[in-house]
């Protein structure tokens, strides 16, 4: 297994809900505990937790909130994609708990379509990240949205990945790896090596809301992406229990056939998967998921 599938299967995406308290006469807001993370923080605006995965959004999805962790060996300081989405000079960052690293995007002088701040946090052998974008129009919002990196708080574990994303699978033949939050990896001895089987599980915002025509397209998009080009099998689609899968695959070479699949929720709830191995194997463990938060 590449290096850089690892590197991309830790950076996901969490947030949580908002919640108010009175005190001292006055509504103010108290951090929000993201279950399975060991993060608390509050969220700016209208931005909820994601029903499942680790990336979430205001309702009108111009404000995404992503916390994402992992151990040192996969810091994403050291990944040049990473890096280069956010080529502003960086600035140093620290609250009542944290001391890290605060690097920052904007859309006017580096491209794309959105701003962005990305809080980077060591603790002992662990990193966490802790990033805000906006895609809105409204004059200084990023900078309004700065300050909630200021109530971020974290115990410095990597937290439980399965609780963190919702869901688990049981994916005969492996286990889980633990090398952060922010999405699930399964390999043959639960770590993360090059040359064996794995499959890599995450979710992305937003959702199709039983639009078919959508879903195909995303099946197509997606396999295009992670397959390259190569040849492959026509796209496979099965349901189990309201959950839709559509996969196919390339190969199998050596090690496995290269799988990509992606996963329709009831709710509309959208999972993309990617693998090496066996794809009779994955699509069960797809189709028969456990809800677990």
């Amino acid at each position: 297994m590449r290096k850089v599938r690892v590197a991309i299967a830790i950076a996901a995406c969490l947030t949580s809900v908002a919640i108010f308290a009175m005190s001292g006469g006055a509504v103010a807001p108290l951090k929000t505990a993201v279950p399975g993370t060991g993060v608390t923080m509050e969220l700016p605006d209208d931005v909820v937790i994601a029903p499942f995965g680790t990336t979430s959004t205001s309702a009108s999805r111009q404000i995404v909130v992503a916390i994402v962790s992992g151990s040192i060996e996969h810091d994403l300081t050291k990944n040049a994609t990473q890096m280069a989405l956010y080529p502003d000079p960086s600035e140093k960052f620290s609250n009542d708990s944290l001391v890290g690293t605060l690097y920052r995007r904007n859309r006017s002088s580096d491209g794309g379509s959105w701003d962005g701040w990305w809080l980077h946090v060591k603790k002992g052998n662990n990193v966490l990240g802790v990033m805000i974008s906006y895609s809105g129009g409204a004059p200084g919002k990023l900078g309004e949205l700065k300050k909630y990196l200021s109530t971020v708080t974290w115990d410095g574990t990597l937290g439980d990945p399965e609780i963190a994303f919702g869901l688990k699978f049981d994916v005969q033949g492996m286990k889980l790896a633990h090398p952060g939050i922010g999405a699930l990896l399964y390999t043959a001895d639960g770590n993360v090596s090059q040359n064996q089987e794995y499959l890599y599980i995450y979710a992305i915002p937003g959702s199709l809301l039983g639009d078919m025509t959508k879903f195909h397209r995303a099946c197509d998009a997606f396999a295009d992406k992670m397959l390259r080009g190569k040849l492959r099998t026509p796209m496979r689609y099965q349901a189990n229990n309201g959950i839709r899968v559509c996969d196919t695959w390339s190969g199998p070479g050596l090690v496995g056939s290269e799988y990509s699949a992606v996963l329709w929720l009831p709710g509309g709830s959208v999972i993309l998967a990617t693998g090496l191995g066996d794809p009779g194997i994955f699509q069960h463990a797809l189709l028969n998921l456990h809800r677990i938060r």
